[in-house]
């Protein structure tokens, strides 16, 4: 097993010198995630490395398992962290320096725990990869499936929406007055704003969304200014997608 610059371990189970499969995923998870959340593929790559040698047979190519570090983001952003270094989407150097949500350097946090190692990003190169993931959602126990075989991966699209308008006292602002804040809600409706995202989602099955936070306030105020979060996935082409704006 080696570890590299900023703590993936890819640990490569044969000698032979032809690219490797790699089995793999993360274990980093999100707060009540699960225990298997991606530490089920990390461990189905050790299952098959421990099946093959059990059974005393060399695969014809090197199987690598990989655990990629900071899949989710919680801590030191941006997620998918381990894979875009691999996948040279991002520099080292501007990862190690990432500060987290405790103010600490990822470089630094690396090097404390021993996983700082002196792998180049990249320098394994698989012929193939394979992950094994739990599903995080309800379609197969619907369906009265077990195994699900992905088909597509999803892009994702993330959109800060702002409602602004006049504060005001919830007990003493009556609907039948014209406060802007009714009149800016109404105009974002008319707009578009949040009802597009209704239609879009009925009209293309395979797509997601969901407003992923809203802020509030006092129970006793009309605020003055509303912030949601959006988050759309796709299982479509770059072409084929439409987000409204």
């Amino acid at each position: 097993m080696k570890t590299s610059y900023y703590g993936t371990l890819p640990a490569v189970d044969s000698a032979n010198e032809k690219q490797p499969l790699m089995i793999g995923s993360h274990i980093d998870t999100v707060v009540n995630a699960g225990a298997f959340d991606g530490c089920y593929g990390v461990l189905s790559g050790l299952a098959v490395v421990r099946a093959f040698r059990k059974a005393g047979i060399k695969p014809s190519r090197p199987i690598t398992v990989g655990a990629f570090t900071n899949e989710e983001g919680i801590r030191y952003q941006p997620d998918m962290m381990g894979s875009l270094v691999y996948a040279g989407g991002i520099s080292l150097k501007k990862i190690l320096d990432t500060v987290g949500t405790d103010g600490t350097r990822l470089g630094d946090e690396l090097q404390r725990i021993g996983y700082a190692g002196d792998l180049e990003p990249g320098s394994i190169v698989p012929h193939e990869y394979i992950e094994l993931h739990i599903e995080q959602g309800p379609v197969l126990e619907a369906e009265g499936i077990q195994i699900g075989a992905v088909e597509n991966l999803q892009g994702i699209s993330w959109q800060e929406i702002t409602i602004k308008g006049t504060a005001n006292h919830a007990g003493t602002t009556p609907t039948r007055l014209p406060v802007l804040t009714i009149r800016q809600s109404r105009k974002c409706l008319k707009n578009g704003c949040v009802l597009s995202v209704i239609l879009f989602a009925q009209c293309t099955k395979q797509n997601v969304n969901s407003f992923t936070h809203m802020s509030f306030h006092l129970q006793s105020i009309i605020r003055g200014k509303l912030h949601m979060q959006l988050t759309q996935r796709f299982a479509y082409s770059a072409k084929k997608m439409w987000i409204p704006r």
